[in-house]
């Protein structure tokens, strides 16, 4: 995770994870069991973005968490140094500024090996 000074790790994943509680996706579902404290109920103006991310107010700060074309097209103030090019990366924004980038990864089953024979 690439953080911003001003929001610790377990900041960034209280907002994310609180923000992906809300959505039923696989990634969202990973994000939120990576965070092992308690979620925020202060949530509201949520809207899905299919195939970009999610948005909406936690605590009273604007949130989102989106792929790397939305950030841009969000007009999110980031960084230039860091690369929106990264399909394998969420992107969390608070307050329209990008705070964090989340690496994502999977792991190949034992069970695939087996499956990919057949």
């Amino acid at each position: 995770m690439h953080e911003n000074p001003s929001y610790s790790e377990q900041e960034v994943l209280y907002y994310a994870a609180s923000l992906e509680s809300l959505t039923h996706h696989v990634i969202a579902r990973s994000v939120t069991s990576s965070f092992t404290g308690s979620l925020s109920t202060n949530m509201s103006d949520i809207t899905e973005h299919p195939g970009k991310g999610i948005t909406g107010n936690v605590d009273g700060k604007r949130v989102s968490v989106t792929n790397h074309s939305f950030v841009d097209e969000m007009n999110i103030s980031h960084n230039h140094e860091i690369s929106l090019e990264r399909e394998d990366h969420l992107f969390v924004s608070i307050d329209n500024t990008l705070v964090a980038t989340i690496l994502l990864s999977d792991t190949i089953k034992n069970e695939s090996k087996n499956t990919i024979k057949e």
